[in-house]
């Protein structure tokens, strides 16, 4: 290794302000041209194997001009290597730099993230121009699970800016066919167009994922000092249809679906809104319908301390009932610690001559368990009568304690007429 060292005669770290008896805070000033580390090794603890790898890297000047020249390798398998070269210029503030990475299966990347089943990795950056705008492009192969491709151009002055834009592709083997014929495709088509500031704040100006099945669109902020966002999100078309086949549910016109994350990075509030031309369910037909729901997420995205969602439908046909036309409107309001327990604090839907609500519900989705009280009132009980000679009207309320398994179908009502 070589080192450049202070000449004698230059001004020594004054250790006045250091504390008596302690050693000085700093080194002296140290440049390394060159560095070389015969053997790291990695324990299999760590990368799912051991592994054993080589260091070396030099740093040149000349004049304003500083390159570098790195290369990490595996001792074993000699093709599977990092290599880095990058140079700036100090006076036009240019920078050229490509880094360059390939792994045979069972290496130190693959290990490190979890991808057992890789056969490979091949990794290329490039990036040149001046600072204020340095374009690139970034490649990624993982065999077995996909690639990426993105054209990139970066702002490396205040304020910092990325903008990018390519497609993220799945590997068939990851995705099976039935999933991948109803997406339409394994391909998301993404641009993106954001910077940040040295609050440090984080400004998405524009990002979209576009993919056969429908468009992701997002903007919004993060202010990562305060540990703030606010992100808007808006998907349309959405295409649901395909999985839903042999449901015995079609819909018909989803979106635009509004989603919308603000507050605390662990504890956002998050309001989703959508609209659906059209609803079939078991050759019932509910037409132009609308959903809002927020909740107050608990912290650690582990359950929501609150949550309301209402649901209104316009029309309504329903063949056993032809007098049932709407319009209907559902409200709820609930709570869960972990997303499996549920309070329902209140529940009430309201449509053409009946009322239907519940307060204090409990509904357990692991095991299955329901509890609660209902009350069912009917204001014309000759509206929800199929056609007949028979001739049955009134008005009718129905009180309801239940109780049991809804996963065993077992339940147990006490009714009170």
């Amino acid at each position: 290794s070589i080192f450049h060292f202070p000449e004698s005669g230059q001004a020594q770290p004054d250790q006045s302000r250091t504390h008596p008896g302690s050693a000085p805070l700093s080194l002296p000033h140290v440049m390394v041209h060159e560095m070389e580390i015969h053997r790291i090794d990695i324990v299999a603890a760590v990368a799912g194997a051991p592994l054993s790898y080589r260091l070396e890297s030099n740093a040149q000047t000349d004049g304003p001009q500083l390159e570098i020249r790195a290369l990490f390798q595996d001792l074993h398998r000699p093709e599977d290597v990092l290599r880095l070269t990058a140079a700036y210029d100090l006076k036009t503030e240019q920078v050229d730099a490509e880094a360059t990475y390939h792994e045979s299966k069972g290496g130190l990347a693959a290990g490190l993230m979890g991808l057992s089943k890789a056969t490979g990795i091949r990794f290329q950056v490039k990036a040149k121009g001046p600072l204020a705008a340095v374009k690139g492009r970034l490649d990624l192969d993982v065999g077995g699970y996909g690639t990426i491709g993105f054209d990139l151009e970066a702002g490396l002055k205040e304020p910092l800016s990325l903008t990018l834009g390519g497609q993220v592709r799945a590997d068939p083997s990851i995705v099976p066919a039935d999933v991948a014929a109803r997406l339409g495709g394994l391909e998301i088509d993404l641009k993106c167009r954001a910077d940040m500031t040295s609050n440090p704040k984080i400004h998405i100006r524009t990002f979209t994922a576009s993919a056969p099945s429908g468009t992701v669109s997002v903007e919004g902020s993060a202010d990562l000092a305060a540990g703030l966002m606010d992100l808007r999100a808006t998907a349309l078309p959405l295409n649901v249809s395909p999985f839903l086949k042999d449901s015995g549910i079609s819909l018909e016109g989803l979106g635009p679906v509004h989603l919308a994350v603000k507050g605390a990075f662990s504890q956002p509030e998050v309001t989703i809104a959508a609209a659906l031309k059209a609803l079939k369910v078991q050759g019932t037909t509910f037409k132009d319908i609308t959903i809002e729901a927020r909740g107050a997420v608990g912290v650690g995205y582990r359950g929501l301390q609150k949550a309301e969602a209402s649901v209104s439908v316009q029309g309504m046909e329903v063949p056993q009932v032809p007098d049932l036309k709407g319009p209907l409107r559902g409200d709820v309001t609930a709570a869960s610690p972990d997303f499996i327990r549920w309070d329902v604090g209140t529940l009430r839907l309201a449509g053409p001559e009946i009322t239907v609500s519940s307060e204090g519900a409990q509904i357990d989705m692991d095991s299955g368990l329901i509890s609660g009280d209902l009350l069912v009132a009917i204001q014309r009980m000759a509206a929800f009568m199929p056609a007949g000679p028979a001739n049955v009207d009134g008005r009718l309320v129905v009180r309801a304690r239940v109780e049991g398994n809804a996963a065993t179908r077992q339940i147990r009502a006490d009714l009170n007429m």
